[in-house]
């Protein structure tokens, strides 16, 4: 079992000048650095407005990898998702009055949790 803290990445210790001056390993690349990845066509409007979003970040530090397109897609669902769910939130209250005049949770709200 491995002891001790837990190896920084290396593109954090890169950013933060190799303070330790040692070798840096050479990280893996399964499909090759990337400076773009294009959206996929199936994703929705709002999905697409986080990929926007994210894609030059991950590239300006170098993380973004063509393997990850996969993961990154359905984080943009989830990420969308969410800021849906919290619009609706933040329109309509944390609770709702049912038909029969009670009050209940608004339902979105898990939908924000869970995303």
């Amino acid at each position: 079992m491995a002891r001790g803290r837990k190896p920084k990445p290396v593109e954090l210790q890169k950013a933060l000048g190799n303070p330790g001056k040692r070798a840096l390993p050479e990280p893996v690349l399964l499909a090759g650095r990337t400076t773009e990845l294009r959206a996929p066509l199936r994703l929705p409007e709002e999905a697409q407005n986080v990929w926007n979003e994210l894609v030059p970040v991950l590239a300006s530090v170098g993380m973004l990898d063509g393997v990850d397109a996969v993961a990154l897609e359905g984080l943009c669902i989830l990420v969308a998702r969410a800021r849906q769910a919290q619009e609706h939130v933040d329109h309509h209250g944390l609770l709702l009055i049912s038909d029969k005049g009670k009050l209940s949770p608004n339902p979105m709200v898990k939908v924000e949790r869970d995303s």
